[in-house]
């Protein structure tokens, strides 16, 4: 059997492959911080929905106001 070496590849030293790593960290990490917020703003819109399909004397049976849905199903959001 043999082994050959991409000289490409031996010519990049542990610093270089450190920092390669680290970028891609940080775009994973960006990455998923938008997709965390894309989904509690989804889940936020669904909430919504859900209230403004109620009738007015189930919503008042919640203590809530049709008014006050969006401050309602937006609160969480905003909040954290």
């Amino acid at each position: 059997m043999t082994t050959t070496t991409n000289t490409k590849i031996s010519a990049i030293d542990g610093t270089a492959i450190q920092t390669l790593f680290d970028t891609l960290r940080e775009a994973a990490g960006a990455v998923h911080g938008t997709l965390v917020e894309y989904w509690r703003g989804a889940a936020c819109v669904r909430e919504a929905q859900r209230l403004m399909a109620m009738s007015d004397g189930e919503l008042a049976a919640l203590g809530l106001r049709r008014d006050g849905i969006y401050a309602r199903a937006f609160g969480r959001f905003t909040a954290s």
